[in-house]
């Protein structure tokens, strides 16, 4: 719910997702990205048995986690946001992560 609190994790969605959009005072969550290729992948991927999770997500988790092996950027263009890169960061050996 804090605006610019996201990690480096993203899903795909194949529908419409309307609990996650703004609305009153909830903020909701920014859409971007569409499959250009490949959505035969996506389809075997929601065809993989599913179980778990709590609440909204019971019987919605994949049963075996899908390890991502590459992800491009298909325009070639690069759109840094000069923002902090999380995944960079070194952090304390007390401090755990979350």
């Amino acid at each position: 719910m804090d605006p610019g609190s996201a990690g480096g994790n993203f899903f795909i969605t194949v529908g419409a997702i309307p609990g996650m959009d703004a609305k009153d005072e909830y903020i909701g969550y920014a859409a971007f990205g569409r499959i250009v290729g490949g959505m035969d992948t996506v389809k075997r991927i929601l065809a993989l048995p599913t179980g778990g999770g709590s609440e909204a997500m019971r019987g919605q988790m994949l049963a075996k986690k899908v390890i991502i092996i590459s992800a491009k950027r298909l325009d070639g263009a690069v759109h840094p946001t000069g923002r902090v890169k999380p995944w960079l960061l070194k952090l304390p050996k007390d401090e755990s992560r979350r």
